[in-house]
């Protein structure tokens, strides 16, 4: 049936401009020469090149192919191919077809639809809880959701103020996630721009859930889904050599510590990120630092300048600090109340 549907879909696509397809790298040209073998990885990156320019209908162009004088490998017919909104039904019946074909033809292992839905009862199956409300997984990795769409909030918090305040303070940039609450929560942070994320995973569970989940981003919005995960605690923080960040977060992981364990990570992260973005959880812990307590830990770890971010209806205030380095290049905005 998804045969048909895709055949039929065919007739209203738009059909590409060869010379547009070659100016963008994807059909031979004058000169190119014959390619009597590629790899089967180049072959698949071939594929997700013409997939990410909306262009399916492939599963009939696979050979002959060609190689350009840069070394590029190019198609050499592709008569047949038609060009598709991104987020379209239409293009994502298509390039299943595609993608199932180019397994057959190669004996390959491309994610599919199939593929993808089994790939979430799986996890459904050995963590059921990160499909809880708040995990970011219950409603964010529906393979029906088309390619590039962003998944829908996990929750009010993350719709009405993690989203709106993170998002533009982590686009383009390398984020450091200190195993936030919320199991999907770095998945997100890359939903929302960031250039790559390192995240360290609480548990193997959480390291189960990222690994699933990336392999899902990746197929459903034909990118690469940058994200390195850790497991081993926050306490890695602490002992690792993990690099420069421009951004870390902590959204509900510093309120299950000790606050004098709190105020070291947050030292630690001061000096490894100019931008910090720290949030309490539902239930902290007895002795674990309140709102207040993280304000305070904040200025003590080096940040000049504190944003507290807190909408009404909403209990867990969220918190910027701004380290010093980067306080004198940001513009100064009103200050921010501190919280109660």
């Amino acid at each position: 049936m998804q045969g048909v549907f895709a055949a039929a879909c065919e007739l209203t696509a738009g059909k590409p401009n060869p010379d547009a397809l070659r100016e963008l790298g994807i059909l031979a040209g004058a000169g190119d020469t014959e390619a009597t073998h590629a790899p089967v990885a180049e072959l698949e990156r071939l594929l997700d090149r013409a997939h990410a320019l909306g262009i399916a209908g492939l599963r009939r162009s696979f050979r002959p192919l060609a190689r350009a004088a840069d070394g590029s490998l190019r198609y050499q017919d592709l008569s047949t191919v038609r060009v598709y909104g991104r987020q379209s039904v239409a293009f994502a019946a298509a390039r299943d077809l595609d993608r199932r074909e180019f397994n057959r033809q190669f004996g390959a292992s491309l994610l599919t639809e199939a593929g993808a839905r089994r790939l979430l009862e799986e996890l459904r199956a050995r963590v059921p809880h990160a499909f809880s409300p708040g995990s970011g997984l219950e409603l964010g990795f529906n393979p029906t959701t088309g390619p590039g769409t962003p998944p829908p909030p996990s929750s009010s918090a993350w719709a009405r103020l993690e989203r709106p305040v993170i998002a533009p303070l982590v686009a383009n940039r390398r984020v450091l996630d200190l195993g936030s609450t919320g199991l999907a929560f770095p998945l997100m942070l890359l939903g929302a721009g960031a250039r790559e994320v390192v995240a360290i995973a609480p548990s193997r569970e959480a390291a189960d859930v990222l690994r699933t989940g990336c392999q899902l981003l990746s197929w459903r919005d034909i990118r690469p889904c940058p994200l390195q995960i850790i497991t081993g605690g926050l306490r890695t923080l602490l002992t690792g050599e993990l690099g420069a960040f421009e951004v870390v977060t902590a959204c509900g992981s510093l309120t299950h510590l000790p606050e004098e364990e709190a105020a070291r990570i947050l030292h630690t992260a001061a000096r490894l990120a100019p931008v910090l973005i720290v949030q309490g959880a539902e239930e902290p812990e007895v002795d674990a630092p309140d709102p207040a307590t993280l304000y305070r830990l904040l200025r003590e770890s080096g940040c000049a300048d504190i944003t507290v971010h807190a909408p009404d209806g909403l209990s867990r205030p969220l918190l910027v600090g701004y380290a010093y380095a980067a306080a004198g290049a940001r513009s100064r905005q009103a200050p921010a109340q501190r919280p109660a």
